[in-house]
């Protein structure tokens, strides 16, 4: 009795582990050329505002970190394969996405306040960061990005920027 096994060639696993990868990279590539691109409009936003700079760096250290590990993520696509087919993984890219949509509009609001409106917005601004920044660190979870954010030293951060416009804004 002769036993046959079934042949697999190198050929036949890479090109089925390409096909996969292939697959994969096309429906996420979509979501994360939008991401590449928000993250650098965040950063430009930053580069160009003309008031609560601190503010706008600490979301585009935010920003940055998380693109950073999303890289990472995608450079190993075959060994996150599973996660990558769960739909659940792909509604969580695109709440990550429309967050990052988010964070640009605030940014682009928070670093164009001037004068009175500056000080009025005070509240407003420390709310909209705190709100954002709660909504992001949960896509950072359900993606399972890692990134090194302190929130007690980020927090200091947002007070100390936003003090001083809660000083003048009772003086007013």
């Amino acid at each position: 009795m002769t036993v046959t096994t079934p042949e697999i060639s190198c050929t036949d696993t890479a090109t089925e582990v390409f096909s996969v990868g292939t697959d994969i990279f096309a429906t996420y590539m979509p979501v994360i050329g939008t991401v590449k691109l928000l993250v650098g409009e965040i950063y430009q936003i930053y580069e160009n505002a003309e008031c609560n700079r601190d503010l706008c760096l600490i979301m585009v250290d935010r920003v940055k970190a998380a693109e950073c590990s999303m890289d990472k993520i995608v450079r190993s696509i075959e060994n996150k394969k599973d996660d990558f087919r769960n739909k659940s993984y792909y509604k969580a890219f695109e709440r990550f996405k429309n967050t990052l949509t988010k964070i640009k509009e605030y940014t682009k609001k928070v670093s164009k306040l001037k004068g009175y409106k500056r000080f009025l917005h005070a509240t407003d601004v420390k709310n909209g960061f705190n709100q954002l920044r709660d909504e992001f660190d949960r896509c950072m979870s359900d993606l399972n990005f890692a990134i090194d954010v302190s929130s007690a030293i980020e927090s200091e951060r947002v007070n100390k920027s936003l003090e001083e416009v809660d000083e003048v804004s009772l003086v007013i």
